[in-house]
């Protein structure tokens, strides 16, 4: 007895097809700076700063690099750097380090009541 090609393709089972999963990997987190601030005045020795940072991106940590700048240009006399936590999208954090050097120290003793300014850079 021959079956037909009908009762074939009832009794056999079809092929199953498989389709690809793509996966989207998890956003980079994106801290960007809100607010910063010295944390009580530069002195002879070394000046504390503050910051306050947003995640923009996705569920991570980063860095922060705070510069103590010269007055009228765009160098620095002295740095320091933190760790940001592990932080939610679009959630807050803070962090601050206190930043000192010979050539921060120098511009203090050489111009005394002189002015710095304060420049925060982050990295993901």
């Amino acid at each position: 007895m021959t079956r037909t090609t009908a009762e074939r393709a009832t009794r056999e089972p079809a092929p199953t097809t498989e389709e690809a999963v793509r996966t989207t990997p998890p956003a980079r987190p994106d801290f960007q700076v809100r607010s910063s601030q010295w944390n009580g005045p530069c002195n002879d020795n070394a000046c504390s700063m503050s910051a306050v940072f947003r995640n923009n991106g996705g569920t991570g940590s980063g860095s922060a690099t705070f510069f103590v700048l010269w007055p009228d240009k765009f160098s620095y006399l002295a740095q320091c750097s933190v760790a940001l936590p592990r932080t939610g999208e679009n959630d807050f954090t803070s962090a601050g380090c206190i930043a000192s050097s010979a050539q921060l120290q120098d511009y203090f003793r050489t111009h005394r009541g002189g002015t710095v300014r304060l420049y925060v850079k982050t990295e993901s």
